[in-house]
């Protein structure tokens, strides 16, 4: 379906299948689209603020530029999705699934991905300010040069994760394992790091 542009705003979408749609500019803010299929959608610059995603399927979409702010993408599945440069901001992305999943450059500012799987993501030069990783899964995530400042790590694991230059600054991160992980010129001034486990860590 060739929706862009579209104006969809506050539209009900509960389990649509709009698979591959160009829905490239449209506009679904505030729309309800819990369980849809939007997998490999093009939603380039769509704005999706507080679009309710819960459990919808946005895998291999691209969703470049696009404006997530406050989303509800709990239980979404957004694996191999292409969401760099994306706003995320405030995005409610509990238990969410990201696997493999390209954040460069993205604002996820204060989302909560608490209990998320993004493995082996990429969140290269995001924003990662105050975000919620509680019990979140990021082993093999390359996050290098990220700013994670005060951001919640307790208990999440980001073994063989690159961060390398990133900015950890007052990250809140007990019981989190970093097995493996490269710290490289990483900051990691009055971080809370209390019973975490770093085997094998490099840090320089």
């Amino acid at each position: 379906a060739n929706l862009q542009n579209a104006n969809l705003s506050q539209a009900s979408l509960n389990g649509a299948n709009i698979a591959s749609a160009q829905l490239g500019n449209a506009n679904l803010s505030r729309a309800v689209m819990a369980g849809a299929n939007l997998s490999k959608a093009n939603l380039v610059g769509a704005n999706l603020s507080d679009t309710v995603l819960q459990s919808a399927n946005l895998c291999g979409a691209i969703l470049r530029e696009a404006s997530l702010l406050g989303a509800k993408l709990a239980w979404a599945h957004l694996s191999q999705a292409d969401m760099i440069g994306a706003n995320l901001r405030g995005a409610q992305a509990q238990r969410t699934v990201a696997m493999e999943a390209n954040f460069s450059g993205a604002d996820l500012s204060q989302a909560v991905f608490e209990s998320a799987n993004l493995s082996s993501a990429l969140l290269v030069g995001s924003n990662l300010t105050q975000v919620d990783f509680n019990s979140a899964q990021l082993s093999k995530a390359d996050i290098s040069q990220a700013d994670l400042t005060r951001a919640n790590l307790g208990q999440a694991v980001l073994s063989g994760a690159n961060l390398a230059r990133a900015q950890l600054e007052s990250i809140s991160a007990e019981s989190s394992i970093w097995d493996g992980a490269d710290l490289t010129d990483a900051c990691l001034r009055a971080a809370v790091l209390r019973k975490a486990r770093m085997t094998a860590a490099v840090a320089r």
